[in-house]
């Protein structure tokens, strides 16, 4: 489905764009076939008219990654989910200014 938005959308020259994005801002719509008849337009805001509801098709990814997270939070709510390098080389660690080397 966003793959399919990013191409109506990549598909508009500047002005469509200048005269959509406030309306999406703003999610001012649903009356939008009374405002234009250009096709890219209506293309674009036909993604718009798409409820949640009406999909069909799970998405799995998002699905995995929610459990993933909501696990680690029912865990520790105060989890630190910053970056670590437990990676790094421990000899890049070393102090080699104490031994004289």
């Amino acid at each position: 489905m966003t793959d399919l938005w990013r191409t109506s959308f990549r598909r508009l020259t500047e002005e469509q764009r200048a005269w959509v994005i406030p309306l999406i801002e703003k999610n001012d719509y649903k009356n939008i076939r009374s405002l234009t008849e250009d096709r890219d337009v209506l293309e674009l805001f036909r993604h718009y008219a798409i409820r949640k509801e009406d999909v069909n098709e799970p998405d799995e990814n998002h699905e995995i990654l929610k459990q993933k997270f909501e696990q680690l939070i029912r865990q520790d709510q105060f989890i630190n989910l910053t970056l670590t390098y437990d990676f790094e080389d421990d000899a890049a660690n070393t102090d080699t200014t104490a031994t004289g080397a």
